[in-house]
């Protein structure tokens, strides 16, 4: 279900990023709604983490978020990220621009999505009258 969630926002803000930016620029594929498509679909793998908390665990302070390796680990993702987009050379083999700054928060948003449908979830899961898991086929 959430590599679903994941592959659908990152579809979703390619098709708004190609509505703002416009997906060609005099002719040639405009690089910018392609590096918002890969930013989002990067930071919602790294948000994803995040949905593997144990349903019944505290929103803030679970075994995800208290784990420092799981902060050293996103931390870490987080600068490969910025060299791919910001490191001459490796951008262009790439093929990932800068995005700006609507780009970047469109690219943000999108990535959260799929976090915040997985945490409604995991609260509405609590209050389900049936378990999902204890129905009889």
């Amino acid at each position: 279900m959430y590599g679903v969630l994941i592959g659908l926002s990152t579809l979703i803000a390619f098709i708004i990023g190609g509505k703002w930016f416009g997906m060609y620029a005099n002719g040639v594929t405009n690089y910018k709604v392609v590096s918002i498509s890969f930013l989002t679909l990067a930071f919602g793998q790294l948000w994803h983490v995040f949905n593997m908390r144990d349903t019944k665990s505290n929103f803030l302070k679970n075994e995800i978020t208290v784990n420092k390796y799981i902060w050293g680990a996103l931390g870490l993702c987080t600068v490969l990220i910025l060299i791919s987009v910001y490191t001459p050379g490796l951008s262009t083999v790439l093929k990932i621009v800068d995005p700006g700054t609507e780009g970047w928060g469109l690219a943000i948003v999108m990535s959260l999505v799929p976090f915040a449908i997985g945490q409604i979830g995991k609260k509405l899961a609590l209050h389900l009258p049936i378990k999902l898991n204890n129905l009889k086929t």
